[in-house]
């Protein structure tokens, strides 16, 4: 059905994420993880990514809810201090790897803040 398109393509179209703080001078501290766009229901893959060198630091998981986004506090710590990629990817099947034609973001996270 038509509604059922839009609604589809109104889903699919609001794909973002955000991070708060996005950096910080502390050895550990707390971070606000939200995004939408992801399938609902599901698995959310997540990787923590050094960008000097290109290698995973921590990687995980968070499962989304019945619109496809979740919101989740996680603690940040035992991390070199470095600038940061965090990736975000629809992983159904829970293989590490991002599904067919699915949802990928990123979002920068810097240790300790560029500005300081």
């Amino acid at each position: 059905s038509l509604i059922i398109q839009l609604f589809t393509f109104l889903t699919n179209a609001q794909k973002n994420a955000t991070i708060s703080p996005d950096c910080d001078t502390e050895d550990g501290f707390e971070v606000n993880l939200e995004a939408d766009g992801f399938l609902p229901n599901s698995n959310v893959h997540w990787d923590l990514v050094d960008r000097k060198n290109n290698t995973i630091a921590l990687s995980g998981y968070f499962t989304t809810n019945g619109s496809g986004g979740f919101e989740e506090r996680t603690f940040v710590d035992d991390i070199s201090n470095g600038d940061y990629k965090i990736k975000f990817f629809d992983d159904a099947d829970t293989n590490d790897r991002l599904d067919n034609n699915k949802t990928e973001l990123s979002l920068d996270l810097s240790i300790p803040c560029k500005n300081q």
